[in-house]
């Protein structure tokens, strides 16, 4: 396992999870803000859709901007791979620490103990914030998984010309070799979230190409990024107000416009679309 950890997250985004769960299910997603946001609202209000209260919806949170499809198969593949390791121990791994300190004062500090000299306390803790090790969060996954867990990743193919999309087709596979859901949208995440108001089919049929490729059109736009705005009058941050007044009760929207475009993860690889649709018969199973 590498030394150097990407799963953090500030305290106000951990919730208390619903006790006792049945199943999380486990997102790795390419945005740091608007599909954490989405996901972390929707899993709030879950229940207004009907979703069983006893499945959580759960966003893996980063310490870093890194959003290509590659990254967001690593962080999740860093969430499996420490699921069956204890926090002791995976402390215990960091710069050797449980050669120099010994496993029964890592343990120790762990439990806030005052029983630790001062000089170990300062050993331990600059070990775990060299790795960029979040003790709390490990802390609050550790207590939210079941055995019957999904982990899934959501991407965007990106435009037709970004290096990113010629990895998707081997990142697919990968996911399927692992038994993860991959949830896909052609060319990105705001597609999707246009289609709760809104079905895009003339702008297509004037602009396909501009749909394919989403080029940059400003410093903080997109194609698509610019259309959403446009729609939905908000940036890359989803509050929960707009999560409320725009997405919510649009979600079964969402869903029947997507047929109207590519929506199997086959499909979506290379039409615009999105199979995001599959993510919410999974929930509702």
């Amino acid at each position: 396992m590498s030394n150097i950890y990407r799963l953090s997250a500030n305290v106000f985004d951990r919730e208390e999870p619903y006790k006792n769960p049945r199943r999380v299910i486990w997102l790795s997603v390419e945005g740091s803000k608007t599909e954490v946001n989405y996901f972390t609202y929707l899993n709030k209000y879950k229940n207004k859709l009907n979703i069983d209260i006893s499945i959580q919806i759960e966003p893996l949170h980063r310490n870093d901007t890194n959003s290509d499809p590659q990254s967001v198969l690593d962080l999740l593949d860093e969430y499996v791979m420490q699921r069956d390791v204890s926090i002791l121990e995976q402390v215990s791994s960091l710069s050797e620490l449980n050669n120099k300190i010994g496993i029964d004062k890592i343990a120790l500090y762990l439990d806030n103990s005052d029983q630790l000299p001062i000089n170990d306390k300062e050993i331990i803790k600059k070990s775990i914030e060299m790795a960029k090790y979040d003790v709390e969060y490990h802390r609050y996954l550790e207590k939210v998984q079941t055995e019957n867990d999904i982990f899934a990743i959501i991407i965007d193919t990106e435009g037709r010309n970004n290096p990113s999309r010629s990895k998707i087709a081997s990142i697919i596979e990968r996911c399927q070799n692992e038994g993860y859901k991959c949830f896909l949208s052609n060319p990105c995440f705001e597609f999707f979230l246009l289609l709760h108001t809104y079905n895009p089919i003339e702008e297509y049929e004037a602009n396909s190409e501009s749909f394919i490729n989403n080029p940059k059109i400003s410093n903080s736009h997109t194609y698509l990024s610019k259309l959403l705005s446009e729609h939905h009058h908000h940036k890359k941050e989803i509050s929960e107000k707009k999560f409320l007044e725009i997405y919510l009760n649009n979600i079964p929207n969402a869903l029947n416009n997507s047929k109207d475009w590519a929506n199997t993860l086959e499909d979506v690889k290379d039409n615009v679309g999105t199979n995001m649709k599959d993510l919410f018969e999974l929930l509702n199973n």
